[in-house]
């Protein structure tokens, strides 16, 4: 792949083979699935990094570093999901900054109709859930709104929140993780996996993007006490 093809055009194929071939992988090779799964995600990830500018680059490795931290506290700390080993892969933060490169490189392409209609679809899948017993989404959904309250990154929100569903189905689908069905420490129940597993993704580029100003930010002024 050529170095020239901007990281907005090549994310969402890159993601598509990391996150299809990484889950393959996991799931038809038990015990070496997750290292060959590792070395694979790793290795689109060190392309996508080559296609990036170094905005983007910086962006990618502050996702990294956030979606580490991120899913320690979720598996270990509070215990909501595990992976099938019980352990925490590699491909995993890697996969997210694809993922959230992919989310910046749509959030481009769509219009207020479908933000709309992501919002609404959430709020009305949310209340038929609940209604259902699963409840969990309920919390969730308090993190979409949370997110929603920061306007310019709403297109970028719902596009995150279809897309991390369809990762979340085919991971729990081929059983590289599962969420479980009781949450600790609240009196909810979840859906494996919950529908609004997205909202951790929004969450997570709403920090990228927070960090990635304030990184901007120093670098400008500390370009500005040289020039001075």
């Amino acid at each position: 792949m050529s170095p020239s093809i901007p990281l907005a055009r090549a994310a969402p194929w890159l993601t598509a083979i990391a996150v299809c071939g990484g889950l393959a992988f996991d799931a038809w090779l038990p015990r070496v699935g997750h290292s060959v799964a590792n070395g694979f995600v790793l290795a689109v990830f060190a392309i996508a990094l080559k296609l990036a500018t170094a905005h983007e680059r910086r962006s990618l490795f502050v996702c990294v570093v956030l979606a580490t931290l991120g899913e320690i506290f979720l598996c270990f700390g509070w215990g909501i999901y595990s992976y099938r080993l019980g352990n925490l892969p590699l491909f995993v933060p890697a996969g997210h900054a694809l993922v959230f490169a992919t989310g910046q490189a749509l959030a481009q392409r769509v219009g207020p109709r479908f933000v709309r209609g992501v919002f609404v679809t959430s709020l009305v899948g949310t209340l038929t859930l609940a209604a259902a017993g699963f409840t969990v989404d309920v919390l969730w959904f308090v993190l979409v709104l949370v997110c929603w309250m920061h306007r310019v990154g709403r297109p970028l929100y719902a596009v995150m929140l279809p897309l991390a569903l369809s990762v979340e189905i085919l991971g729990t689908a081929v059983g590289s993780w599962r969420w479980h069905e009781s949450i600790p420490y609240f009196p909810l129940t979840s859906f494996n996996p919950p529908l609004l597993a997205g909202s951790f993704y929004c969450m997570l580029d709403l920090l990228v993007l927070g960090v990635g100003r304030l990184w901007w930010a120093r670098s400008r002024a500390k370009s500005a006490e040289v020039a001075t």
